[in-house]
């Protein structure tokens, strides 16, 4: 058996290399603040999107109320309405 040999020459010029990696460490800084740019934006994005629920329930609580209050109000005066036509009804068919 035959044993090939395959031979590689590197050669790295020094000022290339750091140039390189200069710019790699810029990059990654970089990455680095859009992701952490990212994150805050998700979380305003988050914080916003859960105050804007929290507003819908003050808002439909509150017109919940509302309309209870409405109701009880007008409710009773349309109740004693209706027993007030009842009575009448019966008055008029006893005279």
């Amino acid at each position: 058996m035959s044993i090939s040999e395959i031979k590689l020459k590197l050669v790295v010029e020094v000022k290339e290399a750091d140039a390189a990696i200069q710019l790699t460490d810029e990059n990654i800084k970089q990455l680095y603040k859009s992701f952490k740019y990212g994150k805050q934006e998700v979380n305003g994005l988050t914080s916003a999107i859960s105050q804007g629920f929290n507003n819908a329930r003050e808002i439909i609580q509150g017109a919940k109320e509302v309309w209870d209050l409405l109701k009880r109000a007008f409710g009773e005066s349309v109740k004693a309405y209706q027993e007030q036509e009842v009575a009448l009804v019966k008055l008029n068919t006893a005279l």
